[in-house]
């Protein structure tokens, strides 16, 4: 039999498992990623330190970042969302001069 005591930890436990569940499911599809998400990928991508966008149309980000080294970057970003393709393409271009171009479709990235 069990204690008040252990009824007690055994509903909370069941309780916190519950509600630790992600809240939103990650989307798929990159044409259809929030800016929080284009932005998290690209830093990973692109091996920044920082990454700031901004929406400047539908399916259009602009911005800047960092690399580790210090170099800084100008980045243009376009999301797209079709039947039967779903897509994030950028053009960058760091302080050096050096461009950096590609794409993530389906989430496959290729490009640099």
């Amino acid at each position: 039999m069990t204690s008040k005591f252990g009824k007690v930890i055994i509903l909370g436990t069941l309780l916190a498992l519950v509600g630790c569940g992600p809240s939103k499911p990650p989307t798929v599809s990159p044409g259809s990623w929030s800016k929080a998400e284009v932005e998290a990928k690209l830093k990973q991508e692109l091996k920044l330190e920082e990454l700031s966008l901004t929406e400047t149309g539908k399916g259009h980000l602009s911005g800047t970042g960092k690399y580790r080294d210090g170099r800084t970057l100008k980045i243009k970003v376009t999301q797209r969302e079709a039947e039967g393709t779903s897509s994030v393409s950028w053009e960058a271009e760091d302080s050096q001069g050096d461009r950096n171009n590609g794409m993530i479709s389906g989430g496959v990235s290729s490009g640099h």
